[in-house]
């Protein structure tokens, strides 16, 4: 049996840059994951730091996506092609995906959630059969900079609806201006047929979570992916625990419903 603390050595296959300050690392790695689950990522001699799966289930290479907001990540945003870099996990519980079959479902995605909201839009987008509802996606960055997968935006944009906006525009911004909470008030939704997939700051999730709920949506089909520095992944160092549940273990991913006992401040 694998030891869950020792990581495995992989080398880069690819580094993309999306923004000046957010890269995407791209592994030959061959792993059985579900969308939302997380690795440990280690860069030697500095540490290790939890990164959401930004790829498809089905895609050759393993991708991850993450902001230069600390060591690790400086370190990591440093690498090269060819480089190595330590995996743990999967870890973590991912979104039900059997549950969104045959709904309606809005991803409402702000800054770096749109990694892990991501890795489900492409499982969903491979899929031939017609297995799911009309498809909205709803992402906010701070600015038209900052907004991560931009060429894939445009792409998803044939087949689903997209609809994006920034805190700050700038001279060449021609789409709309505000937090992304906003665009709720530009669609219609059925509560009954509808599923919310979200993952971004605590803020955002927390007045997003608060209009799907005026607007009919029970909190078991409100489903968020939350941002926590889960530092074994397994539930025992105890730095992501959260009212009677670890995130790493029992999360990222939970219904608001599972929420509900938690005091509301503590998790968004």
């Amino acid at each position: 049996m694998d030891n869950p603390y020792i990581p495995k050595v992989t080398r880069i296959k690819r580094v993309s840059k999306e923004t000046p300050d957010i890269k995407t690392i791209s592994l030959k790695y061959p792993l059985d994951f579900i969308p939302g689950q997380f690795l440990e990522v280690s860069c030697f001699g500095i540490g290790e730091a939890p990164i959401s799966i930004s790829s498809g289930p089905d895609e050759k290479l393993l991708q991850i996506s993450f902001k230069c907001i600390g060591s690790v990540t400086e370190g990591l945003f440093n690498l090269k092609n060819k480089d190595s870099i330590g995996i743990r996990g999967p870890f973590g519980e991912g979104f039900p995906l059997e549950q969104l079959e045959g709904k309606n479902l809005i991803f409402i995605a702000g800054g770096m959630g749109m990694a892990p909201l991501r890795s489900v839009l492409k499982f969903i987008l491979s899929k031939k059969e017609n297995r799911f509802g009309d498809i909205i996606l709803l992402y906010g960055s701070r600015s038209p900079g900052d907004m991560l997968y931009k060429k894939e935006l445009e792409r998803w944009g044939k087949y689903i609806k997209v609809m994006l906006t920034v805190d700050t525009a700038d001279s060449g911004w021609k789409g709309r201006v505000g937090v992304v909470t906003q665009l709720l008030n530009e669609i219609k939704i059925d509560p009954l047929t509808t599923k919310a997939l979200l993952c971004g700051p605590a803020v955002m999730m927390r007045f997003a979570t608060a209009r799907l709920t005026e607007l009919g949506m029970k909190p078991s089909d409100i489903i968020l992916s939350l941002e926590r520095y889960m530092k074994c992944g397994i539930g025992k160092c105890g730095h992501c625990y959260l009212g009677d549940k670890f995130v790493c273990r029992d999360g990222p991913v939970f219904t608001y419903a599972e929420l509900n006992n938690v005091i509301p401040g503590e998790v968004l």
